[in-house]
């Protein structure tokens, strides 16, 4: 048996130190009894130093956007795929993601991919948004030529087992059920099918969607999206771009386009379900979360976008945001208010959410409603659109200093179909946008008729407050639900266990 002498002497020195720092030695100045708060007033933004993407297309159309930072010890891949969700047929929503889940579990000349990437200590990410799909690849930058070969090798030679995509139906049915079970992933889907209703933009991936999908399917897809002039290729970090662009030529210049032609996501226009409210039992929840919805600008609408990236800054970024410091700071009903948004073809939405008591769930409704309708209501001032720019800027900078976060900002921006934009030419933008601006712009897409919200918790906590913030409120038990019904409920069953059904009534 070891002797425990030497630690315990080891936590004595520790704690003696400790104590020396905690307690004055003798002769010490006494500690002040109450230290005047100084909260320093917000600085000006510092700009990054400045830095450059060139971009071309190769001969088949592959659109490439290098960004070199020399110093940067990795290398981050990614490729832009047209698969995007909105492209999904209206009965067979998930099937971009089924698609990509299939090819990324796909195989390689040298065995499998994943086993394939592993070997070059590398790590791969699949990922399916709205307008597009995006395979990453992080990797040392002495390894670059082999991940560039690696991720050639899939898109040239795509494999699509019956296996394969079994194994990936299979995984993502899992992923349903524990959504289903989550209150947050829960409450954000409904959420999107409440606010988008049957348009391309509310249709969610379900059991009976995904159970509808063949291989077949998977197949036809591919041979449409599946493309080089529907993709683009983003390399970040420390390479030299010279020798890269033969390189690009040859490996992935032979990638030809796709059998059909591809198509590129169409507007979309939001079509709401038949009520404002939903309130859902989920009576396991340990707590309630809250989520409201408004629309939010277009791709289409330029103009408005960088007023409507500040509004949201001001509204729900960060600690010191509007949510935030009421539903936090001010009253404690939460660890965290935030918002989000998104823009589409043809229109977009803002998504607002919160976790709290389930006693406290119309309470935080109520708040969160005001902040929304507030900003359209009196100018924000002066000092405080100054901070939250800032924070706004900070945080696009801070992002694009890694290079996953600038390669994940550039492929967001080429989703969008907007040019590269540098943090520099961001914060141009944002410094013409006054308080005027955003108020005209927050009461024109934020008023009270637009707004949609969704509470997921133990509903006979919540108490008669969240009853009456909407009369009309759906509610529904969890265990109920269908997404891909207009009323979000199985048409034999209604509301059991003490939650009346759509419309009130039990």
């Amino acid at each position: 048996m070891s002797s425990p002498g030497p630690m315990r002497a080891r936590r004595r020195l520790l704690l003696g130190a400790a104590s020396a720092c905690l307690w004055p030695h003798a002769g010490a100045q006494p500690l002040p009894e109450q230290v005047p708060e100084q909260v320093p007033a917000p600085g000006p933004w510092v700009p990054a130093l400045p830095w450059s993407v060139q971009g071309w297309r190769l001969s088949n159309g592959l659109r490439v956007l290098l960004a070199p930072r020399p110093g940067w010890p990795l290398v981050s891949l990614q490729l832009q795929l047209g698969l995007g969700s909105l492209l999904d047929p209206p009965a067979k929503a998930g099937l971009a993601q089924l698609l990509l889940d299939v090819l990324s579990r796909g195989r390689t000349a040298g065995g499998e991919l994943a086993w394939a990437a592993e070997s070059l200590g590398a790590s791969l990410e699949a990922q399916t948004q709205s307008l597009g799909a995006s395979l990453s690849l992080s990797l040392a930058a002495p390894r670059l030529h082999q991940g560039l070969a690696l991720l050639a090798e899939l898109v040239l030679r795509p494999q699509l087992p019956a296996a394969g995509l079994e194994a990936a139906r299979q995984q993502m049915l899992e992923r349903l059920r524990e959504a289903q079970a989550d209150p947050a992933a829960l409450a954000q889907a409904l959420g999107r099918r409440l606010f988008w209703g049957d348009s391309a933009a509310g249709r969610l991936a379900t059991p009976a969607s995904l159970g509808r999908i063949r291989r077949e399917d998977l197949l036809a897809l591919q041979r449409s999206q599946l493309s080089p002039q529907l993709s683009s290729l983003i390399i970040c970090g420390d390479f030299e771009p010279g020798p890269l662009r033969a390189l690009l030529e040859r490996q992935w210049g032979r990638w030809q386009p796709g059998a059909q032609p591809g198509q590129l996501p169409t507007p979309v226009q939001a079509r709401p379900l038949g009520s404002r409210s939903l309130w859902v039992h989920l009576p396991e929840a340990g707590q309630s979360v809250v989520q409201l919805l408004a629309p939010h600008a277009g791709l289409e609408a330029a103009a408005d976008l960088p007023v409507a990236q500040l509004a949201q800054a001001v509204l729900g970024q960060g600690y010191s945001s509007r949510l935030g410091l009421e539903v936090r700071i001010k009253r404690g009903l939460s660890y965290g208010a935030s918002s989000q948004v998104e823009s589409l073809p043809g229109g977009g939405w803002l998504s607002a959410q919160a976790q709290t008591r389930h006693e406290g769930a119309a309470e935080v409704a109520g708040l969160m409603a005001a902040q929304i309708l507030g900003l359209g209501q009196q100018a924000v001032p002066a000092e405080e659109l100054a901070a939250r720019r800032s924070s706004w800027l900070g945080e696009q900078q801070r992002r694009m200093e890694s290079r996953v976060g600038l390669a994940a900002a550039l492929g967001e921006q080429i989703q969008q179909g907007l040019a590269p934009e540098s943090p520099q030419r961001l914060a141009a933008r944002l410094q013409a946008v006054d308080a005027q601006a955003l108020q005209a712009y927050a009461a024109r897409y934020w008023r009270p008729e637009g707004l949609r919200r969704v509470v997921v918790g133990d509903l006979n906590l919540a108490g008669a407050g969240l009853r009456a913030l909407d009369p009309g409120a759906w509610v529904l038990a969890a265990r109920d639900l269908d997404l891909e019904s207009p009323l979000l409920r199985h048409r034999s069953r209604r509301g059991a266990g003490g939650t009346p059904g759509p419309g009130g009534s039990g």
